[in-house]
């Protein structure tokens, strides 16, 4: 009769896991929204040239921005870039 010791040592090989958000924008007259957003993250909106229209910090879920800006509008949240038409 022989006995066997084993020794387990639990490996997963994942240090570090970044949230993926999918962000949507949607464009109501003065209102952009931006579903998906994380609280403190900042978000921006410029013109093509890029001149800044709005600038906001982002709420957790939902950011509402209201901004008069029409034709393309670049929206930076985060790390994330939309173009958007409006």
């Amino acid at each position: 009769h022989t006995n066997f010791v084993a020794n387990f040592e639990v490996a997963s090989g994942i240090e570090s896991v970044e949230r993926s958000t999918q962000i949507k924008v949607a464009v109501l007259d003065d209102e952009v929204k931006l579903y998906g957003t994380t609280q403190g993250e900042v978000i921006a909106i410029y013109s093509a040239n890029g001149m800044l229209f709005a600038n906001a910090i982002g709420e957790d879920g939902v950011t509402t921005i209201n901004t008069s800006a029409t034709g393309l509008l670049i929206i930076k949240v985060g790390e994330q870039v939309f173009k958007v038409l409006k």
